[in-house]
């Protein structure tokens, strides 16, 4: 019996075991949360999107999460505030859900929060992703606060006003550190814009990026986007331009100075009268103070802001208090300009060291075409925006 009563203790303790553990980790999931939010809000800074942690409500085992996403640029301003739900199970191990077993202080299911929108809104979700879940995704949150992330959308379709807009599956996925290191990867399918007179033709899309850090809202890391078959018919033409288009960036930190550079390529160009059959742009910028490269991004975010805020039509100007606030935002971005000129030359660029050398070739059946521009930054002190205007090249 004493045997018996020993046995059956084991599952007994292993449960309240799990269920203590779960319970510690569930208290760090929400914390961490907002960490990994805030670090997103600071990468996309100068993008005008920004995430918001709506609510947070605990149960036995995870908890509801409501993010909301604000965009302020136009034309996704447009599209006010969208919510979502997360539903997080606390760790420490997962299993199931379409994952082999899984370790980390949480898992989240994300969905688009269709009740959080409007009859209307809801309509017209259910028509073009054909009844379909907008989107789904999938994080992990590691103990250490490394996150591993998967989203995909389904298809779309949408016919209005003469315009046909198709597009298929876009996978984002990824691993993020705190540190704000790790991989991204992006994948899309076909996307089709047209209407009687013009046609926008992306047969696919796929981005692979490692990241190496943050600096100023600037990504650093080596990234490569290729785009084959890119096809556009313009109104009144009856041949598309096409092209296969690809990219490629690598920027890093040495020695505390910045530098960047970025490769475009555009091959088997078809459509514009042989006029151009290859391009071939690379740019190397090196030699950039790395804190001024930082203060320059929080004033770059702030100017684009500003931008956003500054909605010039008849609606915000026929009141005072509209006028107002137009001239309010145009002394500030005025100024913000002026801090953003002068922290690029007292700042950043570093006299004697920092270097823009930039190449481009192009080929036709004409001939080829080289271009070759290498500066190197000799200024002493920041010039006033006129004497600006009148700065060349020598």
């Amino acid at each position: 019996m004493k045997k018996l009563v020993t046995l059956l203790s084991v599952p007994v303790v292993l449960l309240v075991a799990w269920g203590g553990t779960t319970w510690y980790v569930g208290q760090q999931t929400e914390t961490t949360l907002k960490q990994f939010i805030d670090q997103q809000n600071q990468a996309s800074a100068q993008s005008g999107i920004k995430q918001e942690l709506v609510s947070y409500e605990k149960s036995a085992l995870g908890a509801t999460a409501i993010t909301k996403l604000i965009m302020d640029v136009p034309p996704l301003s447009g599209l006010g505030e969208i919510q979502f739900i997360n539903e997080i199970s606390n760790g420490p191990v997962f299993i199931g859900g379409g994952s082999p077993v899984q370790f980390g202080t949480a898992r989240i299911h994300t969905q688009l929060d269709t009740e959080a929108l409007d009859a209307e809104q809801r309509e017209w979700l259910t028509t073009a992703f054909a009844g379909k879940a907008p989107l789904e995704g999938h994080t992990v949150i590691g103990f250490g606060g490394n996150t591993d992330y998967h989203f995909t959308t389904n298809p779309l379709k949408v016919d209005q006003d003469g315009t046909t807009a198709q597009m298929d599956s876009i996978t984002l996925s990824g691993t993020s550190a705190p540190d704000m290191t790790g991989k991204i990867s992006v994948q899309a399918g076909k996307i089709e814009i047209k209407d009687t007179t013009a046609q926008f033709t992306l047969p696919s899309m796929q981005l692979e990026g490692d990241m190496t850090g943050m600096i100023g809202g600037q990504a650093l890391g080596t990234f490569d986007l290729k785009m084959p078959g890119v096809s556009i018919l313009a109104e009144e033409t009856t041949v598309p331009v096409s092209f296969d288009l690809a990219m490629q960036s690598d920027s890093g930190i040495t020695d505390n100075e910045l530098a960047f550079k970025i490769t475009t390529q555009a091959t088997n160009i078809q459509g514009v009268d042989d006029a151009l059959s290859k391009l071939d742009f690379k740019l190397d910028l090196s030699g950039l103070d790395m804190a001024g490269a930082e203060e320059l991004g929080k004033l770059q975010a702030e100017l684009q802001s500003l931008q956003n805020q500054m909605l010039w039509s008849s609606e915000a100007t026929e009141t005072p208090e509209g006028q107002q606030k137009q001239q309010e935002l145009m002394t500030q971005l005025t100024d913000t300009t002026g801090k953003v000129v002068e922290t690029l030359f007292a700042k950043v660029l570093k006299t004697d060291k920092s270097r823009l050398h930039t190449t481009l070739l192009t080929e036709s059946p004409k001939g080829k075409l080289n271009a070759d521009v290498d500066l190197t930054y000799t200024g002493k002190a920041a010039p006033d925006m006129m004497a600006l205007a009148s700065y060349w090249p020598r």
